[in-house]
């Protein structure tokens, strides 16, 4: 069975731990940015779908754990 690149990540490495960290960091931003007073449209826009690029990001190892629960891996 050939793995999905998703299904690849080491959430137990320093990289993922920085991409985490980052993405957190991120997500953290584009929301404070939605909240303050006087964001235009289009920066919500904007915005809106950082927020989901990033969460799909950080939802990543989980989706490798949602996709596929119960079948081996090789």
């Amino acid at each position: 069975m050939t793995r999905r690149p998703h299904e690849k990540i080491d959430t137990a490495s320093a990289t993922w731990d920085g991409v985490k960290e980052w993405g957190e960091a991120q997500l953290e931003r584009s929301r404070s940015t939605l909240e303050a007073p006087g964001t235009s449209p289009i920066d919500t826009e904007y915005q809106r779908g950082r927020v989901a690029a990033l969460r799909d990001l950080l939802a990543l190892p989980r989706r490798s754990e949602l996709d596929q629960p119960n079948e081996p891996q090789e």
